[in-house]
């Protein structure tokens, strides 16, 4: 074996033992129960958005969030897009 194969293998091996000790090692209790109730929480908030047919942004950099309707939302859109006139709506999909 050369001695670039056999250094490209002690780094190949090194880097796999490093991935499995960062990534597969079990999490504490806690924060498995935290990524739980997270998890949860947002399930239950897309949820309801979906049933109220409701619309979830940001509103600025601040990270304030704004809920509305998304019928009162596309319409602001369309408004948007007409007074500016700054996008056009393409026949088909050019990307397709």
């Amino acid at each position: 074996m050369s001695p670039t194969s056999t250094i490209i293998n002690r780094f190949s091996h090194q880097l796999a033992t490093y991935l499995c000790e960062q990534y597969m090692a079990p999490i504490c209790y806690l924060h498995a129960h935290r990524a739980r109730q997270e998890r949860k929480l947002i399930q239950s908030i897309q949820y309801r958005l979906k049933k109220s047919n409701q619309v979830l942004c940001v509103t600025d950099k601040s990270g304030i969030f704004h809920t509305g309707d998304a019928n009162d939302y596309e319409q602001k859109a369309q408004a948007y897009r007409e007074k500016t006139k700054a996008y056009i709506e393409l026949e088909n999909a050019p990307l397709c």
